[in-house]
């Protein structure tokens, strides 16, 4: 009977209700997006325990304070500039917590340029909840699936390509696809740059150019008028400028383009 008493007692001790901690967490991430949206990403990093990891998609793990500091500095020079956290529910069992939320993702001008959703498991470190395992996923449709919906915008341009001496049109598509569209997106994030092939009909064999705004207002944020860029676009461009150059040491070409919104 005294081993069946121990038993029940042990097995009591070990099984924990969870406890709604979602005000908790809430005021937990009010002050990490103060920290990063004022540019202090020390802080930010300090939001993280010693030994807290980010799993973010098409990526190694980050670990470590120092590298998760590195990784949002990096994020900010991309563009990100604003953040906002909306804790759905945040389960506490002791000193570890389990968040589900929503994110979203700004630019200068709050412009929106990403929004989805994550899972955050908290670990509580000298009575102070920091985020030690944190994990997200966009909300956004993959572009290229192809995937468009009411509202986006994408800028189709039939382009007239000659390659110069010695380029081959393996090569020119090699850089368009690895280098330059790549780059073309870290200066001007939230858009998407595709490179497209006439298969057949009138354009058969020629080179096009898909470029994918989400809206039509960021489409206004980078290019307010026809061929005038915003003061944040020649920004962009300037550091753009050098992976440009590139491609006119490559080819000549002409666009003809037309900019469409999906009703």
């Amino acid at each position: 009977m005294l081993v069946i008493l121990f038993g029940l007692l042990f097995i009591m001790s070990c099984t924990q209700q969870s406890v709604n901690l979602s005000d908790e967490i809430s005021e937990a991430n009010n002050e990490f997006m103060e920290a990063f949206n004022t540019g202090d990403m020390n802080a930010v990093a300090q939001h993280y325990t010693e030994e807290g990891k980010l799993f973010p998609a098409n990526s190694e793990i980050i670990a470590g304070r120092q590298n998760i500091e590195a990784f949002w500095s990096g994020a900010t020079e991309m563009g990100v500039k604003k953040v906002k956290l909306e804790t759905t529910i945040a389960e506490g069992f002791g000193n570890t917590a389990i968040e589900e939320g929503k994110y979203t993702l700004y630019t200068d001008g709050d412009v929106i340029i990403d929004a989805g959703k994550y899972i955050v498991t908290w670990k509580k470190v000298d009575g102070k909840w920091l985020m030690d395992r944190d994990i997200w996923t966009t909300s956004y449709p993959a572009v290229g699936g192809p995937t468009l919906q009411s509202g986006n915008m994408f800028g189709l341009h039939a382009l007239k390509i000659t390659l110069k001496e010695n380029v081959t049109s393996m090569e020119f598509e090699k850089f368009f696809l690895e280098e330059y569209a790549p780059t073309f997106e870290k200066h001007f994030p939230g858009i998407k740059l595709y490179l497209l092939k006439g298969e057949r009909g009138e354009n058969e064999g020629e080179y096009g150019e898909f470029i994918y705004f989400k809206s039509l207002d960021e489409r206004n944020y980078w290019i307010p008028e026809p061929g005038n860029m915003s003061d944040k676009g020649k920004e962009a461009m300037s550091k753009f400028q050098p992976t440009q150059d590139k491609l006119i040491e490559m080819i000549e070409w002409k666009s003809v383009y037309t900019d469409w919104l999906v009703l």
